[in-house]
């Protein structure tokens, strides 16, 4: 089963009168990035909870936030969040710099500074508890367990897209492989005509030997079994990496770079118009997948 790297997840417990909750939202990425930011008690539990996190996932970007909410209130009040102006001045004036130098738009939405690091600060309104990660990581568990879930249910959508988009790949390179003759040989009978054409008109300054070498290598530069063959074995790859249900995403980005290059070589190789109708609409599908599978874990 695919999983998505986009996901959100939260959980919450009553602490002596107040609300701790925690949130955790994914978004794709290369790599692992987690970052924290909690209210002051709970700031020396960071680096356990960015542990935690990284060995229950392998790629994505994950922003975490745990904060007190105070009963009756909501966002950045719950939180007891304020905003350091002096940095968020500091921002903005080095944007509108960058932007006047590259010429490029700058932000002009708060939410945009407000999850810049230093511009919002949240307050410790929590209890006076000296907080241990044993006090969270229940909620922690909670917390990813809703991330997770959450990431399986897309990544099955993204797995069922995927399948069916190659399931087209599939029925046209049956189609490309039982024209590949028929084209290889219309090209052979071209050849074969410029070739005849070309002997009657210089025979005695051609030397046939020479141009059946030259023509014998210009067939090989049009034949693409190989081609056919490779896209074909990326194919039982592909549902070998389906089969196995591990994180996948990087193996599945290999493939269909490759399966790319196949295709791509196929439509430079053959003249035949429909076999290159067929290659042009599998590199339409197969940027589309690439777009699917950057959100593959």
């Amino acid at each position: 089963m695919f999983i998505s790297m986009t996901g959100f997840g939260r959980s919450s417990r009553n602490v002596q009168g107040k609300e701790l909750v925690i949130e955790i939202k994914s978004v794709n990425h290369k790599g692992c990035d987690v970052f924290v930011r909690s209210s002051q008690e709970l700031s020396s539990l960071e680096p356990h909870i960015i542990q935690y996190v990284k060995e229950k996932v392998q790629r994505g970007r994950f922003d975490i936030t745990a904060y007190f909410m105070k009963s009756g209130l909501t966002g950045s009040a719950a939180q007891g969040a304020s905003i350091n102006l002096e940095t968020l001045e500091y921002y903005q004036d080095t944007f509108q710099k960058v932007s006047r130098k590259m010429k490029l738009a700058a932000p002009d939405k708060l939410e945009t500074f407000l999850n810049l690091p230093g511009v919002l600060v949240l307050e410790a309104n929590g209890s006076s508890k000296d907080w241990k990660w044993e006090d969270i990581k229940s909620l922690m568990e909670e917390a990813i367990k809703g991330l997770m879930e959450m990431r399986a249910k897309e990544g099955a959508k993204l797995q069922k897209d995927i399948v069916a988009r190659m399931k087209f790949i599939e029925k046209s390179i049956k189609s490309i492989k039982k024209l590949a003759p028929k084209s290889q040989k219309e090209r052979e009978e071209r050849l074969h005509q410029e070739l005849h054409r070309l002997v009657e008109e210089s025979v005695d300054k051609v030397d046939q030997g020479t141009l059946a070498s030259i023509a014998m290598g210009c067939l090989e530069q049009t034949d693409i079994t190989e081609e056919i063959v490779r896209v074909e074995s990326h194919i039982i790859q592909f549902y070998e990496t389906v089969k196995a249900g591990q994180a996948a995403g990087r193996k599945l980005d290999f493939i269909f770079q490759e399966l790319f290059r196949e295709f791509n070589t196929m439509g430079s190789k053959t003249p035949h118009s429909e076999l290159g109708r067929i290659v042009v609409d599998v590199k339409t599908e197969l940027d589309k997948l690439k777009q699917q599978i950057a959100n593959i874990e």
